[in-house]
Order: structure tokens, then C-alpha cells, then sequence
């Protein structure tokens, strides 16, 4: 579990998603499908949020979830984190 992120729609998807995934690289129906859209929603506002999305459903792999354990602004999970922070005050 990483320490900095705290919504509950960005967490599963940095336990769980596998971009490499068949159903998430190729299908219609991705196994995150409605944690994407939530918080696609919630960050429509900024488009660097929406590229960061965008990243973490094409490339990302749960697999290495330690790789992304820094808490600077290189970090999408980090990023996205403080701008739901902005957004929900």
C-alpha cells in the first residue's frame, strides 16, 4: 500500500491495474473502467490530471507499484494525489 494516496478510486488502480492486461490493452470493458471515469470527472479541469490518466491506463502494471513510491511530481500516482487533494477541499 503507498502511503500518499488516499482516494479510494486511485488506490485500487495503483494495486490492481494492469494495462498489459488483454481486456484492458485490446477489450471495450477494462477492469477499471468506472474508478477511470470517476476520477476522469473529477479532474476534467486539468489537462496534465487528464494526460497522468491517460499514462497509467496505457502503461502502467500493478506488477511494479514499488517503482512509483516517490513523492515528487514525476510520480502520476503523487501528481494526481495532491490535485484530487486541490479539487475535494
Amino acid at each position: 500500500m503507498n502511503k500518499f494516496i488516499k482516494n479510494k478510486d486511485l488506490l485500487d488502480i495503483y494495486e490492481n491495474y494492469d494495462a498489459y492486461y488483454f481486456a484492458n490493452k485490446y477489450g471495450e470493458e477494462s477492469t477499471h473502467k468506472e474508478e477511470f471515469k470517476r476520477l476522469r470527472e473529477l479532474l476534467k479541469d486539468d489537462e496534465l490530471s487528464q494526460r497522468a490518466l491517460n499514462w497509467i491506463g496505457n502503461c502502467y502494471d500493478c506488477y511494479y507499484a514499488k517503482e512509483y513510491v516517490e513523492m515528487n511530481d514525476n510520480n502520476p500516482f503523487y501528481y494526481l494525489q495532491n490535485k484530487i487533494n486541490e479539487v475535494t477541499k
